[in-house]
């Protein structure tokens, strides 16, 4: 299946806290990304290079099923439901946050820490709605191969943001560009 995926750049300008939470089912569908978003608010599915994507002579294809090596929840000061507010949404960096100053390239560091920051940088994006769309995986596949088509040149984990917006379930697809420069700009 061929969709049309046009990758925007987004300029993250200030960074965003997460705190690690547990995934109940494995394999990402939409059901399970509008349950964590009604459920936790803004989180953010990390998804490691390993083994995540083949590359073939028509570009990267998924390896198999779409499962997060890690899910956060945005981090909130009270210790409630987490706030898209991420001024006031700033954790405590000594309980380990070690990703919260690294350079988008770093950020392959520990996925298993309890806090995650998704640094301020430029990422190739790609947005929809859950409700109304096919299922993640699908998507996932499609967005992987506009970057690779083209030609972006991005490096990192590759992440899965889910934001309420008017009461559904908004999925942005990201990935850390290496430089703007030269690319379509967006």
């Amino acid at each position: 299946m061929h969709m049309l995926i046009d990758i925007k750049i987004l300029h993250l300008h200030r960074p965003i806290y997460y705190e690690k939470i547990e995934l109940v089912s494995d394999e990402i569908h939409n059901d399970a990304i509008s349950a964590l978003a009604a459920r936790y608010g803004e989180c953010l599915l990390v998804f490691r290079n390993d083994n995540l994507l083949i590359l073939s002579d028509d570009g990267p294809h998924l390896a198999g099923k779409l499962v997060p090596s890690t899910v956060y929840r945005i981090a909130a000061r009270n210790g409630g439901k987490g706030s898209t507010d991420t001024a006031s949404a700033i954790p405590d960096e000594s309980q380990g946050n070690i990703a919260g100053r690294s350079a988008p390239r770093q950020l392959s560091a520990d996925y298993s820490i309890a806090r995650f920051t998704l640094s301020a940088a430029d990422y190739a994006f790609f947005q929809w709605r859950a409700e109304s769309a096919p299922q993640p995986s699908i998507i996932f596949e499609e967005f992987a191969r506009e970057i690779w088509w083209e030609r972006l040149e991005t490096e990192g984990a590759w992440f899965l943001r889910l934001v309420l917006e008017d009461g559904k379930t908004s999925v942005q697809a990201l990935r850390s560009v290496l430089s703007t420069l030269c690319k379509r700009g967006h």
